[in-house]
């Protein structure tokens, strides 16, 4: 049996004390987490309205995600399993006044938290009174292949990301075999790539060769997003979305994965 002194006995609980707190803030770090429930305005806990998103990622001291309806960011301070958020930005949206309720309530909690508790695959976060304001569950991204991806956004070649046409759709799949393919909108698509921890290159794009008139600028577009695509060099998924850049960081094409 070892016996410690008073001053071994504070070293090993202070010891313990800085690793509970670098294991806390190591688990909440780096993630995406998805709110599952939070604190009305009556004082009950509620489910979050189906389909709709309420995210939080933790990065140095930097917080930010989807509110509900409209993005958010701003800062937080952890002290062991204490934290503490500053004054949040978002954007100005309106949405249903369901969705905007389940927003303001969200706001509400991250200003009214003191204290947190995090897992492997969950996040509480308490108020002064050690009660539940806010529950996440972790969110594991979705794969870059076996996944169906929509284009939501590509780059137009003059520095700027450009939504789609109104009613036309642009697809991709990229397959294990380094196979990536697709619709451009009129004509399918293919072409090699190589994908490695965060780096894409995608080769030489060939496709059909189909006029389309139907919608007017289609064609345009799909000329376009395949001259994109040779400028890939980077990609990021963050849950449903993916996000391929170029070398420099500017945005090439942004996909959500579809069901």
């Amino acid at each position: 049996m070892k016996i410690f002194g008073l001053g071994a006995l504070v070293l090993v609980l202070g010891s313990i004390a800085l690793t509970a707190c670098a294991s806390g803030s190591a688990n909440l770090e780096g993630r995406l987490w998805r709110m599952q429930s939070y604190r009305g305005a009556d004082g009950q806990m509620l489910e979050t309205l189906p389909d709709i998103k309420t995210t939080a990622e933790f990065t140095d001291g930097q917080v930010g995600g989807n509110a509900a309806c409209n993005t958010y960011n701003g800062s937080y301070e952890l002290d062991g399993d204490q934290i503490n958020f500053g004054l949040m930005m978002t954007t100005m949206m309106a949405c249903p006044q369901e969705v905007m309720d389940q927003e303001t309530a969200y706001l509400v909690g991250l200003d009214q938290a003191a204290t947190f508790e995090v897992t492997e695959d969950s996040l509480r976060i308490l108020d002064a009174d050690g009660e539940v304001v806010l529950a996440f569950s972790l969110v594991e991204p979705a794969s870059l292949t076996s996944t169906n991806w929509l284009l939501t956004s590509y780059n137009n070649g003059k520095g700027g990301m450009q939504s789609l046409v109104i009613g036309s759709e642009i697809s991709a799949n990229f397959d294990e075999d380094g196979r990536m393919s697709g619709s451009a909108g009129c004509n399918t698509y293919s072409a090699s790539y190589e994908a490695t921890e965060g780096t894409i290159n995608i080769g030489v794009v060939a496709s059909t060769e189909m006029a389309c008139m139907d919608l007017e600028g289609v064609m345009d577009q799909e000329v376009l997003y395949l001259a994109a695509l040779q400028n890939a060099a980077v990609y990021t998924i963050r849950d449903d979305r993916l996000e391929i850049r170029d070398a420099d960081g500017a945005g090439v094409a942004y996909y959500l994965a579809m069901p």
